[in-house]
């Protein structure tokens, strides 16, 4: 009996401070092998006050979300490469709980493209009872990832059309999430174009080589036939007389 009524208050508190704290996780893969973190950690400003955010020694910032008032910090941080980053989305808070249980990151560079590769499982948010009811009703989580060049797979959320993945999270399940991204190798597409139009302009030049040298071709010399011969002998200059044949018989 007892055990029921706490059920039931909790539910009650569940239903009344629906949404008082809200999560957004931005995650960014570069091409360059590093990586960024960035969001927001908010509590509603109806229930917390900002001493109760003061303790972290983070800059206490007010939001509006869905019309409603928060107070929080910006999360920001940058790492140097993909493993490092994965890292420290599997690092569990101060307070023990972690968004996600494994993070992979891959990157596989090809001739044409180079396809980007990430992988993660989530973690329901930690809580010790179940007398509150549904987390999903108390914490509102937002995960959205940015790969480079064009996402040609997802699974476990949605591309939006600024190619931002968003992604479904589940406070009180885990669940596995997966996007790929391609990249086109332009100098590889340059070097082929390349290669293609000097291959044309070898053609080319070798078939017009073949034009002029054919058209150079000396004419063919036709030998004279016998009535050639006999018409030159007919038309030929008679030879004048000789000086001997001048003074016979004188």
């Amino acid at each position: 009996m007892k055990k029921a009524l706490i059920v039931a208050l909790g539910t009650v508190a569940a239903l009344v401070m629906a949404g008082c704290v809200r999560v957004d996780f931005n995650i960014e893969v570069n091409k360059d092998g590093t990586g960024s973190l960035g969001g927001v950690y908010a509590l509603s400003s109806e229930y917390f006050s900002e001493d109760d955010l003061a303790k972290g020694g983070k800059e206490v910032k007010h939001y509006t979300f869905d019309g409603k008032e928060y107070i929080g910090y910006d999360l920001s941080e940058e790492y140097d490469d993909y493993e490092e980053m994965c890292e420290k989305l599997k690092t569990k808070s101060e307070s023990g709980s972690s968004l996600f249980s494994d993070v992979s990151i891959e990157k596989k560079s090809g001739f044409l493209s180079t396809k980007y590769i990430f992988d993660a499982e989530t973690l329901p948010v930690n809580s010790e009872s179940s007398e509150l009811g549904s987390m999903d009703k108390l914490i509102d989580v937002n995960i959205t990832l940015k790969l480079p060049g064009n996402v040609t797979e997802v699974e476990g959320g949605k591309v939006n059309d600024d190619g931002l993945i968003e992604f479904d999270y589940s406070s009180s399940a885990s669940s596995k999430i997966h996007a790929e991204s391609s990249v086109i190798n332009t100098m590889a597409i340059v070097l082929i174009i390349c290669i293609i139009a000097f291959v044309l302009i070898g053609i080319g030049v070798v078939v017009v080589i073949i034009i002029v040298k054919s058209k150079k071709k000396p004419a063919p010399v036709i030998a004279n036939t016998v009535e050639d011969d006999i018409a030159a002998l007919t038309n030929s200059t008679p030879a004048a007389p000789s000086d001997d044949e001048g003074t016979t018989g004188v």
